[in-house]
This record gives structure tokens, C-alpha cells and sequence, in this order.
């Protein structure tokens, strides 16, 4: 029950869904996916 009306919730409000999303990828200290991708690129070839 609560499980289900939690992912409803966070369906519904996107944004809320967004920020708990980040918050939780920066405690674990994964890098955002935009982030990664700008470092990939600006990236010296060797």
C-alpha cells in the first residue's frame, strides 16, 4: 500500500520526483548524467 501510493505520488508530481532523484544521486555520489557527458567530451585524447 504505501510502497504503491508513493510511486503514484512521485508520478504524479514530477518534479518533487526530480529533486528527491538528485538528492539521493548526490548522497551516493553519482554524477549527474549531463555532467558526465560534458566531462566525457571536454576529455583530453590520448
Amino acid at each position: 500500500q504505501g510502497r504503491e501510493n508513493a510511486k503514484l505520488y512521485l508520478k504524479d508530481h514530477a518534479d518533487l520526483a526530480a529533486e528527491v532523484e538528485a538528492k539521493v544521486k548526490e548522497h551516493l555520489g553519482v554524477k549527474p548524467a549531463a555532467v558526465a557527458a560534458d566531462e566525457e567530451a571536454s576529455a583530453p585524447e590520448e
